[in-house]
Order: structure tokens, then sequence, then C-alpha cells
């Protein structure tokens, strides 16, 4: 894991010269709900994030990370299905992205997509029995849609499709999240 992030930062650090920066704080909301193998329904969830993209390059082809606190509302325990609490994650998108309509003008639409790495830093509310149950870390794919209107105002529209297990427990065999966010923010 320490390889990925030091390749990531060294990438990053050769990229950065001479290319094109745009920054995208933003905050968002959405859905959540789990593919779970054992039949057992788990209701969607709301999920809230914070945080800011940064998109590098110059062309209409860009490089898109950046870092965002995410907290999924839960409202059931994994095992029992009855405490309330939230599960806090630092969420870094790793991926690439397309202007489809330029990146100026009144409108500029892109498309992006790649990896989400989500790092769990603290469960509230949910017992201390659960700490154990959520993965220190999981990985999804996401595939999103955005567009900046007079060249500042962000909406986007994201959805994160869970590549491995959200929870380390035998009690649940696969347990993987998909999640659908809106978004709002500024570009500059």
């Amino acid at each position: 894991m320490t390889k990925y992030f030091f390749i990531l930062a060294m990438f990053l650090g050769m990229t950065l010269q001479a290319q094109n920066l745009r920054f995208n704080p933003k905050v968002g909301a959405g859905f959540y709900d789990f593919n779970v193998s054992k039949g057992t329904d788990v209701d969607p969830k709301i999920m809230v994030t914070l945080g800011c993209d940064v998109r590098i390059g110059s062309g209409n082809l860009f490089f898109n990370t950046g870092l965002h606190y995410s907290a999924d509302a839960f409202n059931k325990d994994a095992n029992t299905f009855s405490e309330k609490g939230s599960i806090n994650f630092l969420r870094v998108p790793v991926g690439v992205g397309y202007y489809i309509t330029g990146r100026d003008g009144i409108l500029s639409l892109h498309l992006k997509g790649g990896l989400v790495n989500n790092f769990n830093i603290s469960n509230s509310g949910l017992g201390k029995d659960f700490d154990s149950l959520v993965k220190k870390y999981n990985l999804a794919g996401n595939l999103g849609l955005g567009a900046e209107v007079l060249k500042f105002i962000h909406i986007g529209v994201e959805y994160d499709l869970g590549l491995t297990n959200y929870f380390d427990t035998d009690d649940i065999l696969v347990a993987k999240k998909g999640a659908f966010l809106i978004s709002l923010g500024v570009t500059f």
C-alpha cells in the first residue's frame, strides 16, 4: 500500500510541472446500500461528503484526485441490525476525466472515472464491538458526470461501486457498498 501512494505522489509531482490545476472544493449527499450475499436486506442510507478534488491537465484529458471526509449514516448493526450511528471514512479518488464540451465556457461538462480508496477513520454511536466489523480499507470503482456553470459553480453526479468487502466478518460473506452521490461546489 505504501508503494502505491509513493508512486502516486511521484506521478503527481511530475505532472504538476507546467500543468493546469483546477481545485474543486465541494459538499455532497447521497444514498448507499449493500449487495449482501446471504440475502439480508439492508435499507438504503444517507451518505454525506465534504472535501476537495484536484484536476491536473492542460487539455481535455485530466488526472483527478482529491481528499474527502465521508460519513455513512448507519442505522443497523451488521449482525443484530439494531444500533444507530455513523461510519466515517477518508476517501481518496484516483482517476482520469475528459472535458466533453471543453474546459471553458458558460457550461463545461466532464466525465470522470477511476478508483476510490476508502480509509475507515472512526465509527460513532455503533458500539465497541462494531469497530472490528468494518474493514479499515475498502476500494470502489467510480464513474461521474460533472458540470461547471460560468466556470466556477460545480454540480456533479457520481456512482461508487464497491470492489472489496465493506465488513470484516464471517457472518456476511460479501457486503459491497454501492453509493449514488450528488455534489455542489466551486471550481477555481
